[in-house]
């Protein structure tokens, strides 16, 4: 199997949804390749903190008066 696209990746990183499986041919994949779940794992990171919805504060200065 080719490697999955970047669309079956970001699938992949939101599969802890329920109601989203993951195929079993990118599933496969991920078994063998650690690339592709390096990419997962890092798609996935981002979902948590976008599931989250926190962000580090800003630290912008206070505009001028």
């Amino acid at each position: 199997m080719p490697p999955p696209s970047p669309d079956q990746l970001a699938l992949a990183a939101l599969a802890a949804l329920p109601a989203e499986p993951v195929e079993p041919d990118v599933a496969a994949h991920l078994h063998t390749c650690r690339t592709c779940r390096a990419k997962v794992a890092a798609l996935r990171h981002t979902v948590d903190i976008a599931r989250d919805g926190t962000t580090a504060p800003a630290t912008d200065p206070e505009p001028p008066p």
